[in-house]
């Protein structure tokens, strides 16, 4: 079966659908339109509200299931054999079989099937903290490099590394588009790779921690953003891993 082709359900690098006999993912809910959460004050004389705030809340995606057996011994064996699956301790990679794009979540709630038959229909609900869905493309290279889509809003910048062709005082690297710039400073020979990790808020030279060479100053650090069609240019040639980012 080409389990692509329905909505079902990868987990922790696990194909559920596959892995588990009897087990069917039948439908998805929490996947559209996400609410803002919004805070807002009532200003006297004045109609309606005043929103100092919003902010987009965690997504809950609740995946129903079918699950069939032949016996009660082997239905509690395959729901035993589910339950295994989805354990996490951490945000695992979630991917449905009917979109492009991953996410990042874990197990929160569960509604079993009813035991006393041999097939029902079960839940259970996926809390992705971050409420954005993921999907890789190729790396750019060079300098300058234009940040390729169409999305609205920011890439994830996985890293931008650097392996210096020739000795060099200082580096940059700036988003043209927007005048946001990540400065470092001090002295650099050829052959030295540098790896910037924004998302991971790490700077390595050679493997070794570099953040103290941060020129804080001059640098955009924390607001330094890639979007669709910016231009990106760096002192060296330079690689950059982004992840197309969406809702």
């Amino acid at each position: 079966m080409d389990y692509t082709r329905y909505c079902s359900l990868t987990y922790n690098n696990k194909l559920l659908d596959q892995l588990i006999d009897g087990y069917t993912t039948i439908n998805v809910d929490g996947r559209g339109i996400l609410r803002r959460a919004v805070t807002s004050v009532d200003v006297p004389g004045r109609d309606g509200v005043f929103v100092t705030n919003q902010k987009l809340p965690p997504r809950y995606i609740v995946v129903y299931y079918l699950l069939k057996a032949e016996n009660s011994k082997t239905f509690l064996e395959r729901l035993t054999t589910l339950h295994d699956s989805l354990k996490a301790d951490s945000d695992v990679v979630i991917k449905f079989g009917d979109e492009d794009y991953y996410r990042l979540g874990r197990l929160s709630e569960s509604e079993n099937p009813p035991f006393d038959r041999l097939q029902g229909v079960g839940s259970f609900t996926l809390l992705c903290q971050d409420p954005y869905k993921y999907k890789n493309i190729d790396d750019l290279a060079g300098s300058p490099v234009t940040v390729p889509g169409t999305s609205l809003y920011p890439y994830k910048i996985q890293s931008i590394s650097v392996i210096f062709a020739s000795d060099k005082t200082g580096f940059q690297v700036q988003n043209s588009t927007t005048g946001r710039k990540i400065v470092l400073t001090g002295d650099f020979v050829a052959g030295d790779v540098l790896q910037i990790y924004p998302e991971e808020n790490s700077i390595l030279l050679n493997g070794e921690n570099v953040m103290s060479r941060l020129d804080y100053i001059y640098s955009d650090w924390q607001e330094f953003k890639a979007n669709s069609g910016d231009v990106l240019l760096a002192d060296e040639s330079m690689t950059i891993s982004l992840v197309e980012r969406a809702l």
